[in-house]
């Protein structure tokens, strides 16, 4: 059924209605809560169930078809079936994972995932030894699954991020090989990144504002990107 109101780009749903409505559905003890925490690309609530804490996603309309998010929402389950230290999503009493949203704008999924525990850290070389090796260890399990699953620039910070790179590769290496192709590929994914950051954030101006939006950002990311291809000597 259409809206028959004033129409919208990306609307904030209520919590106590999504308590309702969405995390009735799950197995979840009482008492229940669900408060906004922040919005990006898609939303995010924070859901207090009983003495646990999980996170609750609102997909933003149009930014991904339901085939899309159920292969996401697969991919995170087969790598925690896997034993790899990620959010996944949990059922709902029917079995699925996603829940339909008839909001303003349209049909809108939502997903419930659990608590990732833990804190930020400092990126030195230890720790991206570390996540080079977890990065790794995703990997290798991604290469195992079916086909539905896995279809400032000075020479000080240049000096910093090179170890922090070698020490993710060193990390990654422990656990998985990377082919010479793949290896070069590297150069090249985060130019790609940046052009996809920039049409990301065009297609998302209308709900994030056009302040920002302006000839000083794309000079920004744009001088970014020819930097990176002249240090890389990609071109």
């Amino acid at each position: 059924m259409k809206y028959p109101g004033f129409p919208v780009h990306n609307s904030t749903l209520a919590g106590p209605a999504l308590a309702q409505r969405v995390l009735s559905k799950y197995h979840l003890p009482s008492p229940i809560s669900c408060n906004f925490l922040r919005n990006g690309v898609n939303d995010t609530d924070i859901v207090k169930a009983g003495s646990g804490t999980y996170f609750l996603r609102v997909y933003r309309y149009g930014w991904r078809t339901k085939a899309e998010i159920q292969a996401e929402l697969a991919m995170l389950t087969y790598l925690h079936k896997g034993r790899l230290p990620v959010s996944w999503p949990l059922e709902r009493k029917d079995g699925s994972c996603l829940t339909p949203i008839a909001a303003p704008e349209g049909v809108r999924y939502a997903a419930l995932f659990t608590n990732a525990p833990g804190k930020g850290v400092d990126w030195n070389a230890k720790n991206s030894c570390s996540y080079g090796e977890l990065v790794g260890r995703i990997h290798v399990c991604l290469d195992k699954a079916p086909d539905s699953v896995s279809d400032d620039w000075s020479a000080k910070a240049k000096s910093k991020r090179t170890r922090r790179w070698n020490a993710f590769l060193n990390g990654y290496s422990k656990v998985r090989t990377l082919g010479t192709h793949e290896l070069k590929a590297t150069n090249i994914f985060v130019p790609i990144r940046h052009i996809w950051l920039l049409g990301m954030h065009t297609q998302l101006a209308e709900t994030s504002g056009r302040g920002w939006f302006d000839d000083g950002y794309f000079d920004f990311h744009l001088r970014f990107i020819k930097r990176w291809l002249e240090y890389r000597k990609i071109l």
